[in-house]
């Protein structure tokens, strides 16, 4: 009965007996949701949406990860708040892959989290970067 559903692959697996990140998201997208990002922990994460866009995103490379608490609902706000400024879904699951990774290289659940200023320099570099 949710509209977008954010799990794990292992969460994924266990919930509905699928073993791909594909095959899990089409499970959820045939009971209706309109969005699945299957995280994939270091490989990233695979998103779908039920208009059929789908991709691979890969995860943002961190020097040293600190904790991991926080990481799944940072992740989350990074694709709710680019849902909210309009981004496209692509941008959406970038933010929210940076937003991840931003969080495991702090202790605590929200500590380490960058403001919206912060935010958009972190992505512009990682973008640069990847350039």
């Amino acid at each position: 009965m949710a509209d977008w559903v954010l799990p794990g692959l292992e969460e994924g697996r266990l919930l509905t007996g699928k073993n791909t990140p594909q095959e899990i998201a089409e499970y959820y997208l045939d009971k209706g949701a309109s969005l699945v990002v299957v995280k994939l922990g270091s490989d990233g994460c695979y998103f779908q949406s039920a208009t059929g866009l789908s991709g691979l995103q890969p995860a943002i490379k961190v020097k040293h990860v600190v904790d991991t608490v926080g990481a799944g609902d940072a992740f989350a706000s990074g694709l709710i708040s680019g849902q909210l400024d309009n981004l496209p879904l692509e941008e959406c699951v970038f933010r929210a892959a940076v937003m991840g990774a931003w969080a495991v290289q702090s202790r605590g659940d929200n500590a380490g989290l960058p403001t919206r200023s912060e935010l958009n320099q972190i992505i512009d570099r990682i973008q640069k970067e990847n350039q």
